[in-house]
């Protein structure tokens, strides 16, 4: 994998995090929460508007990204489904658009790479992202995003050579071991 900038996205109705980091140094270069007001395609509408501004502002110089974000939830309430599936596939089309692969990761495979463990709640989580990066988020969406991002970072470190799967803690390990079976 080749990319200048990791995208991490943690995709919501309510809520969009996005996180971006540079490949090279891991550095945090852009965090951001996003919350429309809209309902119905008006809201898909705005939130694809609002992530392809940040994008294209945050990508890098060489437009060279890859984007990590979290897949769905299994428990999604009564009707959210559909919703949440198409908010989904508008993300995935504007990533395919802008020439960005993208890798799904299961919301409990995040939180066991964020966590240990594949549980956790929002506090918790925030918590472990705390003691793990030793950065303070002002919210779980923003939290999220940036573990999603440094997830990225790790599949592309590995794969391009830069750090070896035996650097992580056993947990990540079996983490990156799982994700490169599905990709």
């Amino acid at each position: 994998m080749r990319a200048e900038t990791i995208i991490g996205l943690d995709a919501s109705l309510t809520h969009m995090g996005i996180a971006f980091l540079s490949t090279g140094s891991g550095a945090y270069i852009a965090g951001r929460t996003y919350s429309s007001k809209k309902k119905g395609v008006e809201r898909l509408n705005d939130i694809n508007q609002w992530l392809l501004k940040v994008i294209i502002e945050h990508k890098g110089k060489d437009n060279n990204a890859i984007a990590v974000m979290e897949g769905y939830a299994y428990n999604p309430r009564a009707g959210q489904q559909f919703s949440l599936g198409e908010l989904g596939g508008t993300i995935k089309l504007l990533l395919f658009n802008l020439g960005i692969p993208c890798v799904v990761i299961a919301p409990t495979t995040l939180k066991k790479w964020i966590t240990g463990s594949g549980k956790g709640d929002k506090n918790m989580i925030l918590l472990k992202a705390y003691q793990k990066y030793m950065i303070e988020f002002s919210d779980d969406h923003q939290c999220d995003a940036y573990g999603l991002a440094m997830l990225g970072k790790a599949l592309i470190d590995i794969e391009n050579k830069t750090k070896d799967i035996k650097g992580y803690f056993q947990y990540e390990q079996e983490v990156l071991k799982l994700i490169k079976k599905q990709l």
